[in-house]
C-alpha cells in the first residue's frame, strides 16, 4: 500500500471516529441529550490507532486550513448584515491565528503525491516540448 492509500485510510478512519464521537457527545436518550461514554469507549475510546488517527484527521484539517490562510482570510463572507459580517470576520482571523500558532506544522505533507506530481510534471513538460 502506497502512502497516499494509508493517508487516505487514516483519514476516513479520523473522520468515522470524529463522527462516532459527536454521536456519543450529544446522545439522544429519550427526550435528553447527554454524552454517552460507553459508546464512546466502545467505538473509540479504547482503540488507540482510532484516537491517533482522529487526532491525524484534526491535523489534517488544521494544515489545510493553514496552507489556505490567504484564501481564507480574504475570502467575502458577504451576508448583507453588517454585524454579522464583522463578528464573522472577527472569528475568522481568531481561528486562523489559533491554527497558525498551534498548528503551524503537525506534519509534512511533502511525502505524499511525491510520484503523482512527478509524473505530472514530466507531462507537462513534454506537452511544451
Amino acid at each position: 500500500m502506497c502512502n497516499e492509500e494509508r493517508l487516505l485510510f487514516k483519514l476516513i478512519s479520523g473522520l468515522h471516529a470524529c463522527i462516532t464521537t459527536q454521536i456519543s457527545e450529544f446522545y439522544v436518550q429519550g427526550k435528553k441529550m447527554k454524552p454517552n461514554t460507553n459508546l464512546f469507549f466502545e467505538a473509540v475510546g479504547n482503540y488507540e490507532d482510532r484516537i491517533k488517527n482522529l487526532y491525524f484527521a484534526y491535523s489534517f484539517i488544521m494544515r489545510a486550513i493553514n496552507r489556505a490562510h490567504d484564501l481564507i482570510e480574504n475570502y467575502n463572507y458577504d451576508t448583507g448584515n453588517e454585524n454579522i459580517d464583522l463578528k464573522t470576520k472577527t472569528l475568522v482571523k481568531q481561528l486562523l491565528a489559533l491554527t497558525q500558532k498551534e498548528c503551524s506544522k503537525p506534519f509534512d505533507e511533502s511525502e505524499f503525491f511525491s510520484e503523482y506530481t512527478k509524473v505530472r510534471k514530466s507531462h507537462q513538460k513534454g506537452k511544451h516540448n
